[in-house]
């Protein structure tokens, strides 16, 4: 009789607890999010390395190796310093800038 009584209240137990649901489980679905705006987003930084062999300065400018007087986008290079590659435009000059400058 102990033994019915004892697995009659492990059942009921058992039964409660699945009655709760479990906090940390995933959703089944996610839920739908709100519209967001559309925010134009700037293109990424072109100009990503400068460097020097012997006299001669070269820019890594979208991927390709560029040195001074070579056209970039319908802009030629006028200079190329330590941290910044000078355009000739049709509107006039335009300067790319390094970022992040890396110590010597």
């Amino acid at each position: 009789m102990d033994k019915l009584i004892i697995s009659l209240m492990m059942l009921s137990i058992a039964a409660s607890a699945n009655a709760f649901s479990d906090p940390t489980r995933p959703l089944m679905s996610a839920p739908k999010s709100a519209p967001t705006e559309k925010v134009a987003v700037e293109k990424k930084q072109p100009l990503t390395a400068i460097f020097t062999k012997g006299k001669k300065r070269f820019a890594v400018i979208e991927e390709k190796i560029y040195r001074k007087g070579d056209i970039y986008r319908n802009s030629q290079i006028i200079r190329i310093t330590d941290d910044k590659v000078i355009l000739r435009t049709a509107q006039g000059t335009r300067r790319l800038t390094l970022i992040q400058k890396i110590k010597k």
